[in-house]
């Protein structure tokens, strides 16, 4: 057979590649009688000829006996697939995508299925009179989140909580059993305190947006984890610092808007007892912090910078009894004017909000409620400047005054920050802090496209 040969003028077809795995996937955990799990299968590969709608995808489970998998493809060519548990045990999920030219890859993880009739949600976390919805988006002690109806999540769905419930068992050989009046059918989630001993857990009616275009998933959940309350001896037992509780925020500005978070998020009481909080400044010059009270008793630690430096703040929490437990944070002020935002990041084109990332202008917020604080934006901006060295200056046209918050995109070098004018309310009850803020962080280009 003679050599293969090129002809002049003519480019070979490139050759067909296979889809890829995008990488290791977390395990899928549902339970017999609780909700199916959903997930896009586009998530699972890559694919370097063709879009993800181009491919098709199979899934099979290792042992039918205790799991089903199910292919929905919507109009849009979006495909989901829809894991249901019917026995305890453990399974293997294989996902198989094939592009048009017939090449596949393989994908596969582990699916665990229980008897509890409850399948894990995760990102909801739970402990004695505290829920933590994860990535900094809501925690919250002694009260109750707002409804959360199409509500995205940080773990990327969107959901709605139809009604909620806790469960409670004397140890792991008992049966669970509801905890009589704390169900709550208003789409709110609600913290339980108590001094029983016994586990507890929270459980979910939910639904479960995939993609708009797809068929909702409602079903029976229960957050990630149960805690447990041990048997008092009577005698009395001091606070407890929150170990991995973060502050998502060390740094303001003299001049800029004050920020603020719960201090009842920092410490746990083991008897549920009621704290009371003091302060500590090392530098009150630097830094100033108050304690403010609401009328339904809610309590919000409000920072705010005075001078350029560095401050540490002492946070002292104390029982009934006299025993306390301190958090300690160091808090660095700048002479900007603009206390940097925790929860908004900018990217060029992009705005970050609760890490997920918007093309387009967000809004308009305008007293909005987003995890259950109230949000109003009152002006934005873009600023730019050639280095670190140079001032920041205004970027003409891009002044927004109608509630928004729009990305700005550029191929100028040049550093880059969005600035905005925010109030900001705790809870209703409480006065809303108003000042001068940037995102929390600003973005450089390199050179010119």
């Amino acid at each position: 057979m003679p050599a293969a040969t090129s002809v002049p003028g003519v480019t070979a077809a490139p050759e067909n590649e296979p889809p890829t795995p995008t990488g290791e996937f977390e395990d899928i955990a549902v339970s017999v009688g609780g909700s199916p799990w959903p997930f896009l299968a586009s998530g699972l590969f890559r694919d370097l000829d063709n879009d993800a709608e181009e491919l098709t995808f199979t899934a099979t489970v290792s042992d039918p006996a205790l799991a089903s998998s199910e292919v929905i493809v919507d109009s849009e060519g979006h495909t989901a697939i829809i894991v249901t548990g019917t026995a305890a045990g453990s399974a293997t999920l294989t996902v198989t995508a094939t592009d048009p030219g017939g090449l596949s890859g393989e994908q596969s993880m582990s699916v665990e299925v229980d008897d509890s009739g409850f399948t894990l949600l995760p990102g909801i976390k739970v402990d004695n009179n505290k829920i933590d919805l994860g990535d900094g988006f809501l925690t919250l002690t002694d009260t109750c989140t707002p409804p959360i109806k199409s509500t995205p999540f940080p773990s990327g769905l969107v959901v709605t909580i139809n009604s909620s419930e806790w469960h409670t068992r004397s140890d792991s050989s008992s049966a669970w059993m509801e905890v009589p009046e704390t169900e709550v059918t208003t789409g709110q989630l609600c913290t339980y305190a108590t001094r029983t001993a016994g586990e507890y857990r929270l459980v979910l009616n939910v639904t479960i947006v995939i993609d708009p275009h797809l068929p909702t998933v409602t079903g029976e959940f229960r957050a990630e984890n149960e805690f447990i309350v041990e048997e008092s001896t009577g005698e009395n037992r001091g606070p407890t610092l929150n170990e991995d509780v973060i502050l998502d925020f060390d740094e303001l500005s003299a001049g800029g808007g004050p920020l603020f978070t719960e201090p009842t998020l920092f410490f746990t009481d083991p008897d549920g007892d009621e704290l009371e909080f003091s302060l500590e400044l090392s530098d009150p010059a630097v830094l100033t912090a108050e304690i403010v009270t609401d009328v339904a008793g809610h309590r919000f630690l409000v920072f705010r910078g005075t001078a350029a430096g560095s401050a540490m703040l002492t946070l002292t929490a104390t029982d009934p009894d006299g025993l306390s437990a301190d958090f300690a944070l160091e808090i660095d002020v700048d002479d900007e004017g603009l206390t940097p935002f925790p929860t908004i990041d900018v990217a060029n084109g992009v705005v970050l909000l609760y890490g997920r990332s918007f093309g387009t202008c967000l809004g308009p917020f305008i007293n909005q409620e987003i995890a259950r604080y109230f949000y109003t934006v009152h002006s934005m901006k873009w600023q730019t400047r050639a280095d670190s060295s140079a001032e920041w200056t205004d970027i003409e046209g891009t002044t927004v005054t109608d509630g928004q918050l729009c990305p700005y995109t550029t191929n100028v070098a040049g550093d880059y920050r969005m600035v905005m004018e925010l109030s900001i309310q705790p809870d209703e009850h409480v006065s809303a802090l108003r000042g001068f803020y940037t995102a929390a962080n600003t973005f450089t280009v390199s050179g010119e496209g």
